[in-house]
């Protein structure tokens, strides 16, 4: 419950150099978290990254997903979509916390990552590639539900001539 005194101990071992990588990965992820949670979004970016450049770190799929969120609330649109696209094809990062060097596929992160890519294309205008690529990208649990999401919100959005395309292309599917 004392957010400062937790921030002064993640610190602490990362200023430390008796600590392991995989100490200095989950430091790293919980300050992000704190910062994440502040939404000062380009400082948990930087601990996203120290976590995403640490070969040990267990939690690198929730830290590349996060780090991507911190790219959609800074307004870095592209940037944003490109870090869910990257999760996505990344098989090692579709796990809010693996082992490092064990690759396992967490089916409902998959899930939840390929439905926050529909909610970051909707925010510019929507094309008929971006419903091939939540097509490539989904699992196919949820495949076609998020093809739906993506041509209702466009449709929500008045972009009726890409809505009637993507409304097309979830019909051949």
């Amino acid at each position: 419950g004392n957010e400062t005194q937790a921030i002064a101990s993640y610190e602490q071992v990362l200023a430390s150099q008796a600590s392991s990588p995989e100490s200095r990965g989950e430091a790293n992820l919980s300050l992000a978290e704190v910062y994440f949670k502040r939404r000062d979004y380009a400082r948990a970016r930087g601990y996203y990254q120290a976590v995403l450049g640490t070969p040990q770190a267990a939690s690198k799929g929730l830290a590349a997903y996060r780090a991507a969120w911190c790219e959609f609330n800074s307004e870095h649109l592209e940037a944003a979509v490109q870090g869910l696209v990257k999760v996505l094809r990344t098989p090692e990062l579709l796990s809010r916390n693996a082992q490092a060097g064990i690759v396992q596929v967490d089916k409902q992160f998959q899930e939840e990552v390929s439905r926050d890519l529909v909610t970051f294309l909707t925010r510019r205008p929507v094309r008929v590639a971006d419903a091939q690529l939540i097509f490539d990208l989904s699992p196919e649990s949820v495949r076609l539900g998020n093809l739906a999401s993506l041509a209702s919100e466009a449709e929500r959005l008045g972009q009726s001539p890409a809505a009637i395309d993507l409304w097309r292309f979830s019909q051949e599917k």
